[in-house]
């Protein structure tokens, strides 16, 4: 009698003594020990800061909600896996970026239209500064350093630098300092005035972030509205397990966001993912790591739909195999599907839903669209024209509403006016591409590249006097009058070669240049005087107007190599005024009312 019991209580224990943990974002509390779900924890910031051991379950309730990021801080082992899961009954444990702002947390800013909520408290870790009570509105637990985006109802707001910046609706600006979120709302409280006030929360972060911790399995989880990454595996990371889980975006922020990314500092060897999601993204799945000793990436039975990119992206010589799999209206950016990408790309199997095979809906409704597709760059590109002419039937037929870009001052805008005036006339919309296709929005922070585009720092770099006769050599930009600038250069003792006075202003469209309208006919002016050095940066344009130079007053650059910036206001304002007196001078049949469209950081919002 003896032996059994011990050996009923030998096959009822584990021998690696796992335990399982809860985790309820209504009824939970940080104060409980979480071993039970009575007793459950209440964030996912207590998963982060606890410490597991191989064979753990963590369970997240279903139907819960968390604006936070899950960051599992331990490893299983082969034989003992540790294990996130759901429980209980309903939708499964949501993660999401998308914070919307109930109505009693905002508080108006004196008698002015600006709004505030704070969305984090630094003694509390709670938004809103809400007590965390049963089913409140949702608390933060880490404060956020940035918010990239903010969205009013459906429409996405546009990022200010400042309180005082605010002057109409949908402007915002975040307080990073003291974690307050400030909106313009001309109609009363944003909640009431918008219907919904949602900051994309996580800006810059990760939903589920697995860092050097391996032998995971993880499941049943709904992530969505993140900015940048809804899975991101890095480090030493490796061996999990990740499955029955959706990683859905929905905001537009260039070359993220990315439903599971494999960084590139990583290097696993051994990724499953099976049954998931990843739709309304950049791209859906991207492998940047790999291994030293070869790869083995899996992809099952998963779906990627609606990426502005690829469904699968493999940067990792064909480690990544993707079989089962319905892949479907990727590459939207440029309207002609693309499901997989990669040198040589992902290795497919025998089993995935073939190529264009709409999926299966119980229910569906035609809704108007926000946006239409458009085509950029006719007038830039040589042939572009060509290859719209050969999409518009195709748009005709599959009544897709083709917006076209044409570049208006580019090196073959004039050529394609007829066809541009053909596609006015067959009832196409028309809008200009700037003139210069200058993306930047200065100053900049720092060079290289934001989201999809190139950012230069400066318009020219190492601008300095090489000459023998002056000592004293002062540049000024200066703007006399609106749509004019002026370029000079003062020398002492005086050397005729560096003595400038350049009118900067540009020619009407039809007119001709005086050859210093541009960035790059000031550079080569200056480069041919011979007695100065410049460059331009690497990723500014050189059909820019040079009357889009920042003022600069007794700029000195005899002592030091200097740099010049543009103004984005002037840069904005002669972009969008020449590009409509180009369209008026050579085109028929435009609209009287103009819609003028400024990407705000250099995103298309």
């Amino acid at each position: 009698m003896i032996k059994q019991v011990l050996l009923l209580l030998l096959a009822g224990v584990p021998l690696a003594c796992a335990s399982d943990y809860y985790v309820d974002c209504n009824y939970g509390s940080n104060g409980n020990p979480g071993t039970s779900q009575q007793q459950a924890w209440r964030t996912l910031l207590e998963v982060g800061i606890s410490s597991f051991q191989p064979g753990d379950t963590i369970n997240l309730r279903r139907d819960c909600t968390w604006n936070e990021t899950l960051t599992p801080p331990s490893s299983g082992s082969s034989g003992a896996l540790i294990k996130i899961d759901s429980y209980g009954n309903g939708k499964p444990p949501h993660l999401t970026g998308y914070l919307p702002i109930a109505a009693q947390w905002w508080t108006q800013v004196g008698a002015t239209n600006v709004w505030a909520s704070t969305l984090y408290s630094a003694t509390s870790g709670i938004a809103g500064v809400v007590q965390c009570g049963i089913r409140d509105f949702y608390c933060l637990t880490q404060a956020p350093s940035q918010l990239e985006y903010v969205r009013f109802g459906q429409v996405w707001g546009t990022a200010q630098s400042s309180e005082a910046a605010l002057s109409q609706d949908r402007d915002f600006w975040y307080d990073s300092t003291n974690y307050v979120l400030y909106v313009y709302s001309a109609g009363g409280n944003p909640a009431s005035h918008y219907a919904t006030v949602a900051p994309i929360a996580l800006s810059g972060g990760s939903l589920l972030n697995l860092t050097n911790v391996s032998w995971l399995e993880i499941q049943h989880l709904q992530l969505d509205w993140f900015d940048a990454y809804g899975v991101q595996v890095q480090g030493a990371s490796d061996h999990l397990w990740l499955a029955n889980m959706a990683a859905d975006s929905e905001v537009e922020n260039g070359a993220v966001p990315l439903g599971f990314y494999v960084h590139p500092s990583g290097t696993p060897v051994d990724i499953h993912l099976y049954n998931t999601d990843a739709n309304m993204n950049y791209a859906g799945y991207r492998f940047d790591g790999c291994g030293s000793g070869g790869c083995g990436f899996e992809i099952k039975n998963c779906r990627a739909y609606a990426n502005r990119a690829y469904g699968i992206l493999d940067n990792v010589q064909g480690a990544v195999s993707y079989d089962y799999c319905h892949l479907y209206a990727n590459n939207l950016a440029t309207a002609l599907t693309v499901d997989t990408s990669g040198t040589p790309g992902p290795a497919a199997g025998v089993h995935n839903v073939t190529a264009e095979t709409p999926p299966w809906v119980r229910l569906w409704q035609r809704w108007p669209a926000y946006t239409s597709v458009t085509y950029d760059d006719p007038g830039l590109v040589l042939y572009s024209d060509s290859y719209i002419n050969a999409l518009l039937p195709i748009m005709s037929a599959k009544s897709i509403p083709l917006s076209i870009a044409v570049v208006t001052g580019g090196s073959y805008s004039q050529s394609i006016v007829g066809e541009v005036q053909g596609w006015i006339n067959a009832g196409w919309d028309v809008n200009a591409h700037s003139i210069s296709h200058e993306y930047w929005n200065p100053p900049a922070a720092s060079c290289g590249v934001s989201g999809p585009f190139p950012v230069p720092c400066h318009a020219f770099e190492n601008l300095q006097y090489i000459g023998s006769i002056a000592s004293s050599v002062t540049l000024n930009v200066t703007h006399p009058a609106a749509g004019h600038a002026t370029l000079t250069v003062v020398s002492s003792p005086d050397d005729p070669a560096a003595d400038i006075n350049w009118d900067l202003t540009p020619a009407a469209p039809g007119q001709t240049s005086n050859g210093l309208d541009t960035l790059g006919g000031i550079l080569y002016t200056l480069q041919q005087r011979g007695v100065f050095s410049v460059s331009m940066d690497g990723n500014a344009k050189s059909t820019a107007r040079s009357i889009s130079l920042a003022n600069v007053t007794n700029m000195d650059v005899v002592s030091s190599a200097m740099n010049l910036d543009l103004d984005e206001t002037q840069m904005e304002t002669e972009e969008m005024s020449w590009a409509k007196a180009w369209m008026n001078l050579n085109l028929t049949g435009l609209p009287v009312q103009r819609v003028y469209v400024m990407p705000g950081v250099m995103r298309i919002r």
